[in-house]
């Protein structure tokens, strides 16, 4: 199947180079191999406290880290690959110490602030981690060539109700006007970078700016 920017196959393998690039700058360096990650910089010399503090109401870095993560990995894994979720494949539920699977839109400002309370870090970050590297290895072994050009999203989401809140019912209307490789990019990488930025004022509220 060709279209006017060229065989679908081209076009996978330069979203490919481009996806993990910018993969590798949301992600840790021991993650992405970036040693100019944001979320390594965004991190760096904060507290437990402070990565779970609201400060003047603003998200919390733990939250926005979980509702970047399960962005990533609901889309990458249930939506395109139509594979498990690394959440439920790595058992991470229990590990995380919190019982929600959606991915935080719409999240009242009570549940925001009981997350990042409740929250194992450790277990937000390895839970993290566990999905860029699965992600990367899907990238990197060809995995965007299998992407259907429009995902069956009705079908990919009949069964995640505990994923898709009232809140966010909008969401699968919008990702199935996206092509496969739309998908990819606009949900993980720019949703991430947004989010990387609205971390970073948080940070900013703590501790003063940061790189």
């Amino acid at each position: 199947m060709t279209d006017v920017d060229g065989s679908l196959g081209e076009r996978a393998a330069s979203v490919a180079t481009f996806f993990l690039i910018e993969h590798g700058r949301l992600h840790a360096a021991a993650v992405g191999g970036d040693e100019n990650s944001y979320q390594d910089g965004l991190l760096g010399g904060l507290t437990d406290d402070q990565l779970r503090a609201r400060p003047g109401g603003l998200n919390s870095i733990a939250f926005l880290l979980w509702h970047d993560t399960r962005f990533e990995d609901v889309v990458v894994n249930r939506l395109l690959r139509g594979a498990p979720e690394v959440l439920s494949s790595g058992g991470w539920a229990g590990r995380l110490g919190v019982e929600t699977r959606h991915l935080g839109t719409g999240m009242s400002d009570d549940d925001a602030t009981g997350f990042g309370d409740r929250v194992d870090l450790a277990g937000l970050l390895a839970y993290r981690a566990a999905v860029g590297r699965e992600t990367r290895a899907w990238v990197e072994t060809g995995g965007l060539d299998t992407i259907p050009e429009r995902p069956d999203i009705a079908a990919r989401m009949a069964d995640a109700a505990d994923e898709v809140t009232g809140a966010e019912s909008w969401m699968p209307a919008l990702w199935s006007a996206m092509s496969g490789l739309e998908l990819l990019v606009v949900p993980v990488l720019t949703h991430g970078f947004v989010h990387v930025g609205e971390a970073r004022v948080t940070r900013s509220r703590l501790v003063g700016p940061g790189r």
